[in-house]
């Protein structure tokens, strides 16, 4: 799995799969995003981890981060 971060500009969100029977629904929040949603250069990044061949990414939203903050962190890739 590589290491690396999830960007939540548009909030991170989750939607329950019973919920989809409704017409209409609300997702749940999981970032906490609010507003930054509407403002791009606000975004929240999320440490997350990417495996190419399983085709999956697994976020933790328990820590949110800057921009700022992730370009300052060395880069490092765990296989």
């Amino acid at each position: 799995m590589d290491r690396g971060y999830s960007c939540a500009n548009a909030g991170l969100s989750w939607i329950e799969p019973s919920k989809f029977k409704n017409f209409s629904f609300l997702d749940k929040d999981l970032s906490g995003a609010g507003l930054k949603k509407y403002i791009p250069w606000m975004a929240e990044y999320f440490q997350a981890f990417h495996c190419s061949s399983c085709r999956m990414v697994l976020v933790d939203y328990s820590r949110k981060f800057d921009r700022k903050t992730v370009n300052s962190q060395p880069l490092a890739t765990d296989h």
